[in-house]
């Protein structure tokens, strides 16, 4: 028996603005029997305060959220304090960066052209998902990066599952491009790294071994599990449709894997 459970949410119990299927009642089913559950994403355009709002008007039961915004602030706190940094992103990031305590300057500025994008002059350049992506944004974090700021990245997931079976570019797809024009290599805050899912962790209070990982991708979902010592298990609502050969669980959708765990 699990003591409780971390829950992937783009992919395990939603897509875009649509929740899985059986997904609203697995997850009441599993609190109502006592596992506690943390809300776990990659997904960085929201504060943690908007990603609950969002499940809650879906029918999903309140729980605390971590998301790789969040730890990203946190995780900028804790190695160098309070910092100047330029964020590419989107609103969540932006906002959860200052309610950390960052001085903040959005990528681009603003501005209409590179050709007037002042001197480098930050500490650290933040990036995730940004979907009002700009050559003007791009050249800024590349020139901050160049000069010298420290590279992070909320996470590098190539694409984001949304409504009607579709996906979108996700926020790898900014990095990368990050990644080819500085020649700089980012310290990645989500999965399949561990800053984000050990937040999780300790906000359960529990042994990590006695608690189950649930994710809709081995290479980010499952591998932060097993990197933190959890237990794991894969649905196949997400990213993944065919795992083969795997040496975890896996299961249809969620509401199956809770159908297991509570029998």
């Amino acid at each position: 028996m699990i003591g409780g459970a971390i829950l992937d949410i783009d992919g395990v119990l939603r897509r875009g603005s649509e929740p899985v299927p059986g997904s609203v009642n697995a997850v009441e089913r599993m609190i109502g029997y006592g596992i506690p559950i943390v809300y776990l994403s990659n997904n960085s355009t929201r504060t943690r305060v908007r990603f609950l709002s969002d499940l809650m008007a879906m029918g999903f039961p309140e729980a605390p959220v971590v998301n790789s915004a969040y730890a990203a602030a946190e995780h900028v706190l804790r190695e160098r304090g309070m910092s100047r940094c330029l964020v590419l992103g989107e609103d969540g990031l932006i906002d959860e960066m200052r309610m950390a305590g960052h001085q903040v300057t959005v990528a681009g500025r603003g501005l209409s052209s590179y050709k007037d994008l002042p001197m480098p002059d930050h500490e650290i350049v933040v990036v995730g998902m940004d979907r009002d992506l700009s050559y003007v944004k791009i050249a800024d974090a590349c020139a901050e990066i160049r000069s010298g700021a420290a590279f992070i990245a909320t996470n590098e997931d190539p694409t984001l599952p949304i409504e009607g079976g579709m996906f979108i570019p996700g926020a790898g797809s900014v990095v990368w491009s990050l990644r080819r024009c500085t020649g700089q290599v980012p310290v990645v805050i989500g999965k399949p790294e561990i800053h984000s899912t050990m937040i999780a962790i300790k906000m359960l209070g529990i042994r990590a071994s006695d608690i189950l990982m649930v994710g809709d991708r081995v290479d980010t979902d499952i591998e932060a599990g097993k990197r933190c010592k959890t237990q794991v298990a894969l649905v196949l609502t997400g990213e993944t449709s065919d795992p083969g050969e795997v040496d975890h669980a896996v299961y249809p959708d969620l509401a199956s894997l809770v159908d297991h765990i509570l029998m």
